[in-house]
């Protein structure tokens, strides 16, 4: 088990809908999703698969940034991805 990864919506989207999120619990210590990817997820909770999966998973630690946002991630990503980053930055040695 290595440390914290902090997971946009691709990923949990993919391992979900193959029944495999659990893999991210077994591989990481900790698991962050930002609250703009878990909104993103949970928005399209009946379309999307996997979102019953990421729904279930009480494992996985929501958290919001902390720091204002950066202006040239704010013009070049969505919020999901931008959360990604910025959160990544708020815990330095954490995996993307």
């Amino acid at each position: 088990m290595t440390g914290i990864i902090i997971c946009d919506a691709g990923p949990l989207i993919a391992l979900g809908s193959i029944g495999e999120l659990r893999l991210l619990k077994e591989l990481f210590v900790e698991v962050i999703v930002p609250g703009a990817v878990a909104d993103e997820i949970q928005i399209e909770q009946g379309t999307l698969p996997g979102a019953l999966a990421f729904r279930d998973a009480s494992w996985l630690k929501i958290l919001r940034s902390t720091s204002p946002p950066d202006p040239l991630l704010t013009i070049t990503l969505d919020a999901g991805e931008r959360s990604v980053i910025e959160l990544a930055r708020e815990n330095p040695g954490s995996a993307v």
